[in-house]
């Protein structure tokens, strides 16, 4: 029996406040929430503060801390190489990745 907790905090680039809007929150979530499901992590918490999100996730004791960061870190941002992680039609704003606002 384990129980490892992480408290981890990801700054989006250039602390934006791309956040703000609660559809952004929700997709994002369930963005990370997959991310999550795939690795078996539990996610106990998320919340954002506009500008970057905080993460309570719990993890096995195979991954050691820093893995237990990279991995939806890397996930992320391979999403937004891709897809450049476009939110939902329905939400007006910039993408959560390198590129300039089109």
């Amino acid at each position: 029996m384990y129980q490892i907790r992480y408290h981890m905090v990801f700054c989006i680039k250039y602390r934006q406040r791309l956040l703000t809007v609660e559809e952004r929150c929700v997709y994002l979530k369930q963005v990370i929430k997959g991310i999550a499901e795939c690795y078996w992590f539990e996610m106990e918490e998320m919340g954002t503060d506009g500008d970057h999100v905080h993460l309570f996730v719990g993890a096995a004791p195979k991954y050691s801390p820093s893995r237990v960061m990279q991995i939806p870190f890397d996930k992320l941002r391979d999403l937004s190489k891709v897809s450049r992680l476009r939110l939902p039609d329905t939400v007006p704003g910039r993408c959560l990745s390198n590129s300039r606002n089109p």
